[in-house]
């Protein structure tokens, strides 16, 4: 889905903790096709030039090369084969190649200072906090209003007798697998060495596990706490840079549902300058656009911690990747209290000049304080009429608020979360300043968490129908004073993870209802066409730029308070269609051993030969079956997320029967052929148009 943008020009780049300082220089190296780039050995620590061409080997020859290697060895895509990483200390190199062999290398890019941080705040800044507001516990228990604040529990009486284990995908710091929390949960790909130990003092050590903890820890174990989906498993990469999207890349190639991205870039540019600023920037986007459209994977990311406001006003910032398109974008919403039931309030007040009162952690304000009017006994409590929200530290430039863009999708608890003792700087738990932490980093594995969950319901949901439900299913946080100067910056609403689950459940139910009520949607798009009963609209508004298509196999009812009223750019389409019947069949991919994607696999004791051609195809395909006593009998046809879209009975046992798949869209399809005497083959179909 596109997504309007508005345009700022300043950029920075916000950096892990600790800075990195490389001797060497590191170069995105883009060639007019994959065949043309240089081939190297490494010999000792440098690389050495193995071509053939005499002209090349008298450039390499010149300069020392570190590391020259594919950035995305495993994509399909041929823009994405077509870059390269290059590590050196010789920065000449780059005129050199680009002079001399204009017609080989297209784009040279200094990507050096472009490593994305892990997106974590420290909970309680010294300068900023006198006391938490929390009453204190014990080391071991850990208060879960989040959780509560979502209605997981309701999502996990839905969930928890589907004996079906989803896999996270996560991409992070090193995640501790002997923590009992994920002890035999986890998997890896390009997994950290030995050499790079959990260190709970080092956050670039310890941020993977907190991050696998919120989203899948163990919740049966009588240990700490549980994830939100406790029963999934985990697979894990490095989080190297500047292998970090073709890691994802893997991830994907290899088993996960969703992958969780608790980090990102910060930058004032947006996405529509952002994407074409350089090939490294565009082939991120088309590496994001490869995973969710070729392998039907939802990706997940954190928006960011840097505040979108200064003492001016409006100051957007935005993220990567969350800020891609085919991302979701996870901004922090708070949980915690309520401005009327606030704890030991003439004691827990926050002053702040100008002489204002503030509280902070209020239930559904983006803004971590709150200002109220401690004068004003009347209206003091009343939270329907906060004063304003504060967003900046004593000094100016420090500000400190979730970041918020109209790229956010969706508001998960972000602020005050209880976190693992191996997440980032800090061991100690002795305390809330040491067990509880804040930043989108705890909110995003909090949404992918419930995305796991939705899966578990329904393993055939594309990407673009899983954000679609969680949008519909969110709280309208937006429309409350406390956030009204955030209007257009905080996604659809507060992710409601009991909602969204029950909503899955109801789309796939024969007498199922999907509810969708007390809202307002201006924006977005929203394509269900999968309701196997009935859907109610209740109290909802639909206007302005909204999409809205939706079919049901019975009915679907406007009720009360609802209103119809999309703009030009708009539309509402609502149909009934009675044939709908949608049974998830899982596609057949596994978790491979050599990194790449597979399938499941023809039976190689067989004799018979089914062969499939052409493949790729436009659109029409034979089906040529070598065997003397058997013949076809059904072919079925699946879409790589294990949607049936096809399927072809009874024809009267040919053996060379032809296929018209020219209707589908393009992309990698799965064919199921049964023959008469029950053998099965599986063929891998590539349609491309």
């Amino acid at each position: 889905m596109q997504k309007k943008i508005i345009l700022y020009l300043f950029f920075v780049v916000y950096m892990l903790s600790g800075s990195y300082i490389h001797a060497q220089k590191t170069y995105y190296v883009k060639t007019i096709n994959e065949a043309a780039a240089p081939e190297f050995e490494k010999q000792g620590n440098y690389m050495e030039y193995i071509g053939t061409d005499t002209d090349e080997e008298d450039l390499f020859s010149k300069y020392t090369i570190d590391e020259f290697y594919q950035a995305y060895p495993t994509s399909n895509r041929t823009t994405l084969r077509n870059a390269f990483i290059m590590v050196t200390t010789s920065t000449e190199i780059v005129d050199d190649m680009l002079t001399t062999f204009p017609g080989i290398y297209t784009s040279i890019e200094d990507i050096t200072d472009k490593l994305p941080e892990l997106s974590y705040t420290p909970h309680y800044p010294g300068d900023y906090v006198v006391n938490a507001t929390r009453t204190q516990n014990d080391t071991l228990v850990f208060d879960r209003k989040d959780l509560e604040y979502i209605d997981a529990p309701k999502a996990w009486g839905i969930t928890d007798s589907i004996n079906k284990v989803i896999t996270i995908g996560i991409s992070d710091a090193k995640v501790d697998d002997q923590s009992p929390e994920l002890s035999g949960k986890v998997s890896y790909i390009n997994p950290y060495g030995a050499t790079f130990p959990v260190d709970c003092n080092i956050g670039s050590r310890t941020h993977g596990t907190g991050v696998s903890v919120i989203a899948a820890a163990k919740g049966d174990n009588n240990f700490i706490t549980t994830g939100v989906c406790y029963d999934c498993d985990l697979i894990a990469t490095n989080w190297s840079w500047p292998n970090t999207y073709p890691n994802l890349l893997l991830l994907a190639q290899n088993g996960a549902k969703v992958i969780n991205m608790s980090w990102g870039l910060s930058t004032n540019v947006p996405p529509s300058q952002y994407s074409a600023s350089s090939p490294y920037c565009s082939d991120q986007q088309e590496c994001i656009n490869e995973i969710v459209e070729d392998y039907g994977v939802v990706l997940v990311a954190a928006a960011g911690n840097f505040t979108s406001f200064d003492s001016n006003g409006l100051d957007l910032r935005y993220s990567y990747p969350a800020s891609y398109d085919n991302v979701i974008s996870v901004s922090g919403v708070n949980h915690w209290y309520t401005i009327n039931n606030y704890p030991n309030a003439n004691d827990d007040l926050i002053f702040f000049p100008p002489d204002d009162y503030y509280l902070r952690f209020i239930e559904d304000s983006v803004a971590e304080l709150v200002s109220v009017d401690y004068t004003d006994t009347i209206n003091y409590s009343d939270p329907t009429n906060p004063r304003g929200v504060y967003s900046q530290y004593w000094e100016p430039d420090e500000t400190y608020m979730h970041t918020l863009n109209e790229m956010v999708d969706i508001c998960a608890p972000g602020y005050s979360i209880p976190r693992h003792k191996n997440f980032e700087y800090g061991c100690d738990l002795d305390d809330d300043l040491g067990k509880y932490a804040s930043g989108t980093s705890l909110a995003t594995p909090i949404v992918t968490g419930t995305i796991a969950l939705m899966f578990k319901l329904n393993e055939c949901l594309l990407p673009n129908e899983v954000e679609s439900i969680l949008k519909l299913t969110t709280k309208d946080i937006e429309v409350l004073p406390v956030n009204t100067f955030a209007e257009g910056y905080i996604g659809a609403g507060k992710l409601e993870t009991g909602n969204a689950v029950e909503f899955v459940h109801e789309m796939q139910k024969s007498d199922g209802n999907a509810v969708i009520k007390d809202h307002v949607f201006y924006r977005y798009e929203f394509d269900l066409e999968k309701f196997n009963n009935d859907v109610s609209i209740e109290n909802v508004t639909f206007k302005d730029d909204v999409v809205v298509n939706f079919v049901a196999n019975n009915s679907i009812s406007l009720k009360e308070g609802t209103h119809l009223v999309p703009n030009s750019n708009g539309s509402i389409t609502l149909k009934a269609d009675n044939t709908i019947n949608d049974v998830c069949v899982p596609s057949s991919r596994q978790v491979s051993q050599n990194n790449t994607q597979v399938f499941e696999k023809e039976d190689t004791t067989q004799k018979d030969k089914l062969t499939v051609y052409p493949n790729p195809t436009k659109g029409i395909i034979t089906l040529s079956f070598n065997s003397k006593t058997d013949n076809i009998h059904t072919a079925q046809l699946f879409t790589i997320q294990g949607n049936l879209v096809m399927q072809y009975e009874n024809y009267n046992y040919q053996k060379t029967p032809v296929l018209d798949i020219s209707e589908l869209t393009s992309g990698i399809y799965l064919l199921k052929v049964s023959t008469s005497k029950n053998s099965l083959f599986t063929h891998k179909i590539v349609l491309v148009k």
